[in-house]
């Protein structure tokens, strides 16, 4: 069997990774079978850092207006190997939708409207330039 889990922060993760092999080394014996498991790490949890976070949001409330971001109420399952950029330096992970998208991103009802995208390199390229304008 194999599967993915996804944690919002590390000590989550080591707890449900010692928690799991716990249930494997117990639950199999009730059934007279035997278990093992072995993990295999892929990327770490994706951390931003809060003042990256917050300039990228300001930087956006400027150039689109304030409606234009929103900060994330629940913290999401995101994997991505940006994660090892963000164990290094401090930055911020986005995501990007346009005006009336109608779904999340991988989802075979996402739409967006194409004509918009050139807002998001112009929001990458404001945040750098506004980054390194802060010295």
């Amino acid at each position: 069997m194999q599967g993915a889990m996804r944690c919002v922060n590390t000590r989550t993760r080591d707890r449900m990774m010692a928690r799991v092999r716990e249930l494997v080394e117990i639950l199999p014996g009730a059934m007279r079978a035997e278990g093992s498991i072995d993990f295999h790490h892929g990327y770490r949890n994706t951390v931003c850092d809060d003042a990256c976070t917050q300039l990228a949001y300001d930087v956006a409330a400027e150039l689109f207006g304030d409606d234009s971001a929103a900060w994330m109420e629940e913290p999401s399952m995101v994997s991505e190997d940006v994660s090892e950029y963000l164990a290094q330096v401090p930055g911020c992970f986005w995501l990007y939708a346009t005006p009336g998208a109608c779904s999340k991103h991988h989802n075979p009802k996402f739409d967006l409207d194409e004509s918009l995208l050139w807002r998001g390199s112009v929001l990458m390229a404001e945040v750098a330039r506004a980054y390194l304008m802060k010295g």
